[in-house]
């Protein structure tokens, strides 16, 4: 019976931690925009590529669909970097024309990994390095949301 009831304790205290931090990651999340149920979030993390020596920090975004809709999101990205808009002169650059489709009722969200390309990502700053260029702000204009 003592088992038993160590056991229970144990399963408890894991079960109160497994919560607490599934709550904490989702609080880094803050609210950018909302537009025609697509929630926009962003949070600020840094990332570590150590067999590349990248040392970066990011801003990751993510799309909760809150319809039941499948969305096609389209965007362009706006940057400044220690106070100056880097992109706005250059609003038709491809490089700045973004789109991500999002399910209806799902969501999708960046990481720190290259590999899945910069679609949900912008590059803040590196953390290793002085004297380089800091995200200062960044918009996302001409936001348009198209159901598939």
């Amino acid at each position: 019976m003592k088992n038993f009831a160590s056991f229970v304790f144990i399963i408890s205290i894991f079960l109160a931690l497994l919560t607490t931090s599934a709550k904490a990651q989702q609080a880094d999340w803050t609210l950018y925009k909302e537009v025609n149920g697509i929630q926009i979030f962003q949070k600020s993390t840094e990332c570590h590529d150590v067999t590349n020596g990248l040392h970066q920090e990011i801003i990751l975004l993510k799309f909760v669909n809150t319809t039941s809709r499948d969305m096609e999101m389209s965007w362009t990205l706006e940057a400044w970097y220690d106070g100056k808009c880097v992109t706005c002169n250059d609003q038709n650059n491809p490089e700045y024309q973004f789109s991500q489709q999002v399910k209806g009722g799902e969501s999708v969200s960046g990481t720190c990994n290259i590999e899945e390309g910069r679609t949900l990502r912008i590059f803040k700053g590196f953390l290793d390095k002085k004297n380089t260029s800091s995200l200062t702000k960044f918009e996302l204009k001409n936001i348009q949301t198209d159901p598939k």
